[in-house]
């Protein structure tokens, strides 16, 4: 039996204080952090990088990787990103529908947040969350791997 796990990735993108959310179109149209699923061959780093391009509009450049959820039938890693002080944010009105930035105080709020997102959220306020930061790596063959030290 095969490995059958969805792999996702998910990208904590702060301003100054502030935190990027997204509001999916499909129910149950969770606030949610920006991210997707990664694509069969893809690797997870490329992934993040894309769906913010895909669904934001917004060029972004992983920092590290913060957290790792494995929910049994899928697997996601959530990246620190950054992207340029002055972009602009597009969401693609597919799959989301809205954008907001949010401070730690409104976590107190009655924001319709996926509870996952709001745990790494929380550990990251709380400065809990940092496992690695993301290092390009080519191997002798010229294959590009990344490593998260």
């Amino acid at each position: 039996m095969g490995l059958e796990k969805e792999i996702l990735v998910e990208g904590i993108c702060c301003r100054g204080n502030k935190i990027l959310l997204v509001r999916e179109s499909y129910p149950p149209k969770w606030w949610n952090l920006p991210g997707g699923k990664v694509e069969a061959g893809e690797k997870a780093v490329d992934a993040i990088v894309r769906e913010f391009q895909e669904e934001l509009n917004l060029v972004i450049k992983p920092q590290r990787l913060v957290a790792i959820r494995d929910r049994g039938d899928q697997l996601a890693f959530i990246f620190e990103v950054r992207a340029a002080a002055d972009s602009s944010i597009e969401p693609d009105g597919e799959e989301i529908i809205g954008v907001q930035w949010i401070e730690e105080a409104a976590l107190a709020s009655d924001l319709n947040l996926s509870d996952l997102a709001r745990q790494a959220i929380e550990a990251w306020f709380l400065g809990e969350s940092s496992l690695a930061a993301v290092s390009t790596v080519t191997d002798r063959r010229g294959v590009d791997s990344y490593l998260y030290l």
